[in-house]
């Protein structure tokens, strides 16, 4: 698993051209495709686990404030029995307020995020080879060469 910062100081090192070889940066192209395609698999991977942790979680304290905790379920949250009447309505507002909850939500946001930045990358580096393609004749037509 790589965190966001890894995934970021990475790109900066991947995603400058040397433009005084264009045809090693177009060579590099597959390399890095596959290397971002791979971190997008790992970490799509991690963030369905997460996801699964997320929804055990949310239940749990969904039973939790509703009173219906088993005392194992009780110890692995660490708490006592919830004793107050908790409104079908008001569910929501406890759990949204819950630190544990909000914890879970946030590292499920944090990958989410993480995801959708390496999927940007793969983007951009699907639309390399026409950059590539503009800094060649950018420099036919500067150069008189049309």
């Amino acid at each position: 698993d790589m965190n966001i910062q890894e995934i970021k100081a990475l790109w900066e090192v991947d995603c400058k051209i040397n433009d005084a070889y264009i045809d090693i940066e177009s060579a590099k192209i597959s390399e890095l495709f596959y290397r971002y395609q791979n971190i997008l698999f790992l970490e799509t991977e991690n963030l369905k686990k997460i996801e699964q942790h997320f929804s055990r979680k949310k239940l749990l304290l969904y039973k939790y404030y509703n009173g219906w905790c088993t005392k194992e379920e009780l110890e692995t949250l660490g708490r006592t029995q919830w004793s107050q009447e908790t409104r079908k309505g008001d569910i929501n507002l406890y759990l949204e307020a819950d630190v544990d909850y909000q914890h879970v939500e946030k590292v499920l946001w944090s990958q989410q995020h993480l995801c959708k930045y390496v999927e940007q990358i793969i983007s951009i580096l699907n639309k390399r080879s026409f950059d590539l393609k503009n800094i060649i004749e950018y420099r036919k037509w500067t150069g008189g060469m049309n």
